[in-house]
């Protein structure tokens, strides 16, 4: 990356063939990883075509009383704030479901 107090450039090398590319910027947003965790629940759960476990609004999965919430869900934005409003909106609807 290069510039003063606000990153203006950034270089990349491509693993296949060393090519080093440079990309005029305005700014920098660094994402980290993109697969979820989630073939361990195939044979249970519906997943999409990323891996990614399919719910409803109320993260509930077609198995009722069994909810995904955070970066492995369908949909998911793969951010910690997302994540985190995601979970708790499947506790809220694993405790409804539990209560009724």
């Amino acid at each position: 990356m290069k510039g003063d107090a606000i990153v203006k450039q950034v270089s990349s090398k491509n693993t296949k063939d060393a090519k080093i590319s440079t990309l005029e910027v305005a700014g920098v947003f660094v994402a980290i990883g993109s697969k979820p965790n989630s073939n361990q629940w195939q044979e249970l759960l519906s997943l999409d075509e990323g891996s990614y476990i399919i719910t409803n609004e109320v993260m509930e999965t077609k198995i009722p009383r069994i909810f995904a919430a955070g970066d492995v869900h369908h949909n998911s934005t793969r951010q910690a704030i997302t994540a985190a409003g995601s979970g708790a909106t499947a506790v809220i609807s694993a405790e409804r479901f539990l209560s009724f």
